[in-house]
C-alpha cells in the first residue's frame, strides 16, 4: 500500500507540475524571453554540435489578453496541501520538476527538444576546444521506425500510447553523429549512425519513467499493477480470444519488466559523454546488420585536433574542419590567405566526421570564398507564429581565396551545419561532394541555460539548402564516391572541377 501511495503522490505532483509548466508555456513566451535572454548562449562551435543556431526567441503575439492564472493557483494550492497532510515522504521537488518538464517536451515528438544535463552540457562545450570526455563522440537522440512492425490500434480496454511517446513500432535511441579522431569511440570501432540501445545490460528508456507510469499497461483483466477484475465479471471469450489475450499479457509483462530494469536516457547520456573513466558494455544496432553488437569501451578523457591545413600540390590546398568552431574558422581564414599568396587555385575541404557548429561561423567560411552567397534557407516561426522562409547569406567583403575548383569530402559523420556548408558550396559554386551520404541533421536548435546549470535544447528551424532541399533524415548524396583517409583525398583531387564564374559577379 505504501508503494502504491508513493506512486500516486508522485504522479499527482508530476501531473500538477506538468500543468504549471504548460501554463508557463502559454503565458510565455514574452515573459520567458525577458527571463532567459541574459542566459542565452551565443552561437558558437560544437556547443551547437547537432545543429546551427540563430539568436532568436519568439515573443507573445501583440495584443494578447491577460493570462488565466487559475492553473498556477490550483497547482500552488494542492502542492501546499500535499506538504501539509501527506503521510509518507514526498519525492524531491527536483524529481517532480524534471519528470514534468520531460513530459511537456515529449508531447512535441521531437527528440532534439529536450533537457540537457549540466554535465552533458559542459562536455558539449568542451568539444569546442577539442577536449574529449567519455566516448569522445557527438551524440544525438533520434526516433527510428521499424517498417516491419505495423503501428497497432489500441486494444479494447487498454490505454492509448501518449502523444509524446514513441509508438509500438518506434523507438528513440542515442545515436552517434560523429566519431572524433583519437577518441574512445574510434578505438572501439563505433561509426556514425550506430544506435546505442543498452548500457551495461540495461535498456535505455526513451522517456522519463514517471511519464510511462502515467499510462500503465492495462487490459480487460484490469490494471496490471492493481487488483484484477473478479472472474464472474470477465467478458465471455472464445478459446482463440483467450489465447490471444494471454499472449498479449505475456508481451505486456515483458515490456513492464524491461521498463523496471531500464536506465533513463538522460543518465545514459551523462555517462557516455561526461561520465567517470571506466569500463562499460554497449549494445549497438548498426544499419545492415541482423543482430546487435556487444561492444566493450573504457571511457576516458583526451584531446583531438579539430583543424589541419596543407598544400597537396603547388596548385591545390587542403583544409580539414573537424568541427566548425570560432577557433577552426580563424585557422581556416588564415590558411585561405596563405594559399592565395602562394598561388593555390584549387581547394579540397574535408568535412568528414564533422558535426558542424554555428551557422554564423559557416557564413564566415562561405564569405571567405564567395562573399554574399546564399548559405541556406531557414524555415522558422516569426513572432506571430507564422511559418516563414528566411534567407541566410554570407557576409560581403574581400574574399580570402578565389578557388577555381572546389571539392568537399563528406561521409556519414558530416552533420548539421557542416552539411549546410557542403550544400552551399555545391549550390553556389558547383563544388563536387565526394564520399558517402551525409548524416541528415537538417534542424537547428537553440540551447538556453537554466539557473541550475542545465540547458534546454529547442528546435527552432528547419535548414534547407540554397536550392530549397530539405535534407533532414535523408542527408546529402555525394556526386562521386570517395574512400577512407588519404584515398578519399586522392579521390577529391581527381574530382576537382572549375567553380562557377557566375557567382563571382556578386563580388
Amino acid at each position: 500500500m505504501r508503494r502504491r501511495n508513493q506512486r500516486v503522490i508522485w504522479l499527482a505532483g508530476t501531473t500538477l507540475l506538468f500543468s504549471a509548466f504548460s501554463f508557463a508555456a502559454g503565458f510565455g513566451v514574452r515573459g520567458l524571453a525577458s527571463l532567459v535572454t541574459s542566459r542565452r548562449l551565443r552561437p558558437g562551435g560544437v556547443a551547437a554540435a547537432m545543429a546551427a543556431k540563430f539568436p532568436r526567441l519568439a515573443s507573445a503575439a501583440p495584443g494578447a489578453g491577460e493570462p488565466d492564472l487559475r492553473p498556477a493557483e490550483l497547482y500552488k494550492d494542492v502542492y501546499n496541501k500535499l506538504h501539509l497532510f501527506y503521510v509518507d515522504p514526498l519525492p524531491s521537488d527536483t524529481q517532480l520538476a524534471e519528470g514534468s518538464v520531460e513530459q511537456m517536451l515529449a508531447e512535441l515528438k521531437d527528440p532534439n527538444t529536450r533537457i540537457v544535463s549540466a554535465r552533458e552540457w559542459s562536455a558539449i562545450q568542451d568539444l569546442e576546444k577539442g577536449d574529449l570526455h567519455g566516448l569522445g563522440a557527438v551524440l544525438t537522440v533520434k526516433t527510428f521506425t521499424d517498417p516491419s512492425v505495423p503501428a497497432p490500434k489500441p486494444a479494447p480496454g487498454t490505454q492509448p500510447m501518449p502523444h509524446g511517446a514513441p509508438g509500438p513500432n518506434q523507438e528513440r535511441n542515442i545515436t552517434i553523429v560523429s566519431v572524433l579522431p583519437g577518441s574512445v569511440a574510434e578505438k572501439a570501432g563505433l561509426q556514425p549512425g550506430d544506435r546505442i540501445t543498452y548500457l551495461d545490460g540495461h535498456w535505455i528508456a526513451p522517456i522519463h519513467l514517471s511519464f510511462r507510469e502515467l499510462f500503465s499497461l492495462e487490459d480487460d483483466l484490469g490494471p496490471q499493477d492493481g487488483r484484477p477484475i473478479p472472474a464472474d465479471d470477465l467478458p465471455q471469450t472464445t478459446p482463440g480470444e483467450k489465447e490471444e489475450r494471454q499472449k498479449q499479457r505475456r508481451h505486456d509483462e515483458e515490456v513492464r519488466r524491461k521498463w523496471i530494469a531500464s536506465t533513463e536516457m538522460s543518465a545514459a547520456l551523462d555517462t557516455l559523454q561526461a561520465g567517470k573513466p571506466g569500463e562499460h558494455e554497449l549494445t549497438v544496432i548498426r544499419a545492415g546488420e541482423a543482430a546487435p553488437r556487444k561492444i566493450k569501451v573504457t571511457l576516458a578523457d583526451g584531446h583531438t585536433n579539430l583543424f589541419a591545413a596543407r598544400k597537396i600540390n603547388p596548385s591545390t590546398g587542403y583544409v580539414r574542419l573537424g568541427a566548425i568552431t570560432p577557433a577552426t574558422v580563424k585557422e581556416a581564414d588564415r590558411a585561405f590567405a596563405d594559399f592565395a599568396k602562394s598561388g593555390v587555385s584549387n581547394l579540397v575541404l574535408d568535412l568528414r566526421e564533422s558535426p558542424g557548429g554555428s551557422i554564423d561561423r559557416v557564413r564566415e567560411i562561405v564569405g571567405a570564398i564567395d562573399p554574399g552567397a546564399l548559405v541556406l534557407v531557414s524555415r522558422e516561426r516569426d513572432a506571430s507564429r507564422k511559418l516563414t522562409d528566411r534567407k541566410v547569406t554570407a557576409p560581403r567583403g574581400a574574399p580570402r581565396l578565389h578557388p577555381s575548383a572546389i571539392s568537399v569530402l563528406v561521409d556519414k559523420g558530416t552533420a548539421g551545419s557542416s552539411e549546410v556548408l557542403a550544400a552551399a558550396l555545391r549550390d553556389d559554386l558547383g563544388a563536387r561532394l565526394v564520399g558517402d551520404t551525409t548524416f541528415g541533421d537538417g534542424t537547428a536548435q537553440d540551447f538556453i541555460t537554466l539557473p541550475d546549470g542545465t540547458a534546454v535544447s529547442i528546435t527552432h528551424a528547419h535548414m534547407l539548402t540554397p536550392k530549397g532541399v530539405d535534407f533532414e533524415g535523408k542527408g546529402l548524396k555525394p556526386d562521386l564516391p570517395g574512400g577512407p583517409g588519404d584515398a578519399g583525398i586522392d579521390a577529391a583531387v581527381r574530382a576537382l572541377s572549375p567553380a562557377r564564374s557566375a557567382a563571382r559577379g556578386r563580388r
